[in-house]
């Protein structure tokens, strides 16, 4: 990231906040009801708020996601939520959310038994508050793959 400071140009290098998270799958799925899983999860503060490459809090959160394949055909469409707290607090002068909200939908395509591709549209909610663009829902879309390595290995 570089910045401009006293008409000078300023570099730094920062690790930024470590996501973790865990997932546990509560149903596997039939013919009638989905796969189920639930998240957990929050970060790290290792990034410097002062240089915006981090929060400088720890962020907490959770969700649901539900997959269900289309039928005998090699398509698996998700659906999910998850929702993130962080408390209220200022970032480079800029008044923060309290918390995020996000939904998501996917199609995954079974290409072979061990590799997938992945199309996946993201609505959040907007993590500032009254500051231009920061403030307004975000519209993402992703694409992607899965790729089983090996047992209980997965690349994504």
């Amino acid at each position: 990231m570089q910045r401009y400071e006293r008409g000078r140009l300023h570099g730094t290098w920062d690790l930024g906040d470590i996501p973790l998270s865990l997932s546990y799958r509560i149903t596997k799925g039939d013919e009638i009801v989905p796969a189920t899983w639930v998240v957990v999860g929050g970060t790290l503060p290792t990034g410097d708020a002062d240089e915006i490459t981090g929060v400088g809090r720890p962020l907490y959160g959770g969700g649901v996601l539900f997959s269900k394949r289309i039928g005998d055909w090699p398509l698996i469409v998700t659906l999910g939520g998850n929702f993130t707290f962080g408390g209220e607090d200022r970032i480079a002068g800029v008044k923060m959310e309290e918390y995020e909200a996000k939904g998501l939908v996917a199609l995954e395509y079974e290409a072979t038994a061990d590799f997938s591709l992945i199309g996946q549209y993201e609505l959040s909610s907007g993590v500032a508050r009254d500051f231009y663009q920061f403030s307004q829902t975000v519209h993402e879309i992703h694409f992607g793959f899965k790729w089983h390595i090996a047992e209980g290995v997965v690349v994504e």
